[in-house]
């Protein structure tokens, strides 16, 4: 593939809560603060690579992220990433013009919950997302080709769970190029623990990759989550053009299949249907 030439990638903030795992630490500011945030510019030129299979076709755009005065809050206080910023550039729009749609997103898969997943989504016709790690879809290409035939999306969530923000760029683009190889993902991803940074920010782009987050969450992947608390957590953040967060991989996720057979039905109940991520597709 010929020489992509500058691209320009201005990200809001660097780190911010544990999405699956413990924190990760918060790397230091690069720049002046502004407005308690950090503003960084980065201008990258790529260099000749392989194209990843399937080639993304999804333009690049720059990478905007801004979260809220959350950060830095032990993981369990932590609030969901603000939208206004990378929601807008993924979906283009901000949530209250989706209107009554969510888009339900399940990571670290695939894992053995992942084919009860499937099962609870298809007896309601509901679509979902699916942030896959690449080791585990490398592991499972007949689980991710039933991903795929239910209609369902798939995204990069790197290769083996990384957080980009401690990496170098080219270590970054391996990350995410070996997944989207191996899954054959569509031209999003999702950055483990949510941490984005200006430099891997740039580097998703550059690859086509649209970094998605999420703007609700129960995290269903502690040991102590009960299905009752993943159901309450949720129902309290479900909200038009509500991204929500939950878990098929990286342990047992029965209680979120069993959270997933009440939401399922209560979320039809309230008018919204569930499609996967635009940007993804």
């Amino acid at each position: 593939m010929s020489q992509r030439g500058a691209l320009t990638a201005a990200v809001i903030g660097l780190v911010t809560m544990a999405g699956c795992a413990a924190n990760a630490a918060s790397p230091s500011a690069t720049s002046a603060p502004v407005g308690g945030d950090t503003l960084v510019t980065v201008t990258v030129t790529a260099s000749p690579m392989a194209t990843p299979t399937p080639t993304p076709t999804a333009p690049a755009s720059a990478v905007v992220v801004d979260w809220d005065s959350g950060r830095g809050t032990p993981e369990s206080q932590a609030p969901d990433p603000s939208p206004s910023g990378w929601y807008a550039a993924a979906f283009g729009s901000p949530p209250d013009g989706q209107g009554k749609v969510l888009y339900l997103t399940l990571d670290d898969g695939p894992g053995i919950s992942t084919r009860d997943t499937l099962d609870v989504l298809g007896a309601h016709d509901a679509k979902a997302t699916f942030f896959v790690v690449g080791t585990q879809a490398a592991a499972s290409p007949d689980t991710i080709a039933a991903i795929k035939a239910a209609g369902h999306a798939v995204g990069t969530h790197t290769w083996d769970h990384a957080d980009l923000t401690t990496l170098s760029a080219p270590d970054v683009r391996q990350e995410l190029e070996t997944t989207a190889q191996a899954a054959g993902s569509g031209p999003c991803m999702r950055p483990p623990y949510g941490n984005i940074d200006a430099a891997s920010g740039s580097e998703s782009v550059d690859l086509r990759l649209q970094p998605i987050l999420w703007t609700a969450q129960a995290y269903d992947w502690k040991q102590s989550a009960t299905t009752a608390q993943i159901v309450s957590d949720i129902k309290a953040r479900t909200a038009p053009g509500a991204v929500v967060l939950l878990h098929d991989g990286g342990g047992d996720r029965s209680k979120t299949v069993e959270a997933l057979r009440e939401l399922l039905p209560y979320w039809k109940s309230q008018g919204y249907q569930l499609k996967p991520v635009p940007a993804c597709l």
